[in-house]
């Protein structure tokens, strides 16, 4: 028999033996013609419906992603010391460490930190493809723990806990958004973001909307239950149009500038897309409230990216076409600043932000000129490309579309 064939009846067995702890419940796919890949996410989905009971024995042996104070765990090596801020800066893109289940258990019982299946999320499955030992694929889980406080007699600051936590398992807590937006491996970014919505999810969805009475969250948190009315609900998402505006030589570009974000870094047009509406006519409103002009021939570009901030959101792409002509008009409660571009000066911006992908030397930049809003609002940047938007206006310049 040969390792392929070998490494798919295991793999056939494993679903065998998960359809039996879920007592019948789960069909098995033992005597189907489906791929490893189709196997592995079958098997994922027998796990976000079984008893409890399985997903603690799966906990036992599964992977983890840690996060501590809303702070993502990254290796440590994507960051080096700068003796003269005193601080740490990035200096390679971060990765998201796993850890082994019961293996962090033991680290963070001493902080009085635990971690199980009530206040962790079953995230994805996991398969080592360098063992060739253990075929078996293991369950990914994350959870989003808070440190206690240190009393204030006790000299000691949440920071300092949180440092001396993060040199015990070797690694760096970053925040979160600066984690999305300077990853450059997708699915990491995918799964950080995941874990972030399911694990607030779970702890804000306490109680049910029609009867308010208690929910029973599945160990998975892949859905939770009504003790009442038996209702069944599920994590939410919020879909979000983001739009590249062109003229109508497709030679320029509006972009924005939003008041929350670093200086001279310029963007699309996003927003919510409420009750009622279509894609489309998301972007129609939201380029009229934000810019305050008309827009046409929108057109759905392709793929599309989960963005955790500030709530669950699927961010779905659009191209669509404005008059140059027209006056813009910033909303002043979301934009800063909005203005057309030439190709050629936003393929500039896309080169430094590619070649400075960490923000290093636009932080330096801003530091150095101040709070001078002149500075602010020149366009020397595009979102990092842990951004959709980053994708879309690269697209752009190069006349993908």
């Amino acid at each position: 028999m040969s390792s392929a064939l070998l490494m798919s009846f295991l793999k056939r067995a494993q679903l065998q033996k998960v359809a039996v702890h879920c007592e019948g419940t789960i069909r098995s796919c033992s005597n189907s013609s489906s791929s490893s890949s189709d196997d592995s996410a079958q098997t994922f989905d027998y796990w976000t419906r079984c008893e409890d009971s399985v997903i603690e024995k799966e906990f036992q042996r599964g992977k983890m992603i840690l996060m501590v104070n809303k702070q993502p765990a990254v290796h440590s090596d994507s960051f080096i010391y700068n003796p003269t801020t005193s601080k740490y800066q990035m200096q390679s893109a971060p990765r998201l460490r796993l850890f082994d289940c019961q293996e962090i258990r033991q680290v963070l019982s001493p902080y009085g930190l635990e971690i199980g299946t009530l206040n962790s999320a079953l995230l994805d499955y996991y398969h080592d493809d360098n063992d060739v030992v253990d075929i078996d694929l293991r369950a990914l889980f994350g959870t989003n723990i808070m440190l206690n406080e240190p009393p204030k007699e006790s000299g000691i600051s949440g920071q300092t806990q949180l440092e001396q936590l993060a040199r015990e398992l070797g690694v760096r807590f970053m925040p979160t958004r600066q984690a999305m937006l300077t990853m450059d491996d997708a699915a990491q970014r995918e799964l950080l973001a995941k874990c972030i919505i399911i694990t607030r999810w779970y702890r804000l969805f306490l109680h049910c909307p029609q009867c308010a009475q208690l929910l029973r969250m599945r160990a998975s948190k892949a859905s939770a239950t009504c003790t009442h009315c038996q209702q069944d609900f599920y994590p939410n998402i919020s879909p979000v149009a983001i739009t590249l505006l062109r003229d109508e030589s497709n030679e320029h570009t509006l972009l924005v500038r939003h008041k929350r974000s670093a200086g001279q870094v310029y963007t699309c047009i996003a927003g919510f897309c409420s009750p009622g509406e279509r894609l489309d006519q998301t972007v129609r409103r939201e380029v009229a409230e934000e810019v305050g002009i008309e827009c046409w021939d929108v057109r759905p570009l392709d793929g599309s990216q989960t963005w955790p901030l500030p709530a669950g959101s699927l961010m779905v792409p659009f191209v669509a076409t404005a008059d140059m002509g027209d006056e813009i008009q910033a909303s002043i409660s979301e934009l800063e600043y909005a203005k057309w571009f030439s190709r050629q000066e936003v393929a500039e911006a896309l080169r430094r932000s590619e070649e400075d992908p960490l923000l290093i030397k636009l932080y330096r930049h801003l530091s150095e000129s101040g709070k001078d809003p002149e500075t602010r609002i020149q366009l020397r940047y595009i979102p990092p490309q842990g951004a959709i938007a980053h994708h879309i206006i690269k697209n752009w310049i190069l006349r993908e579309f």
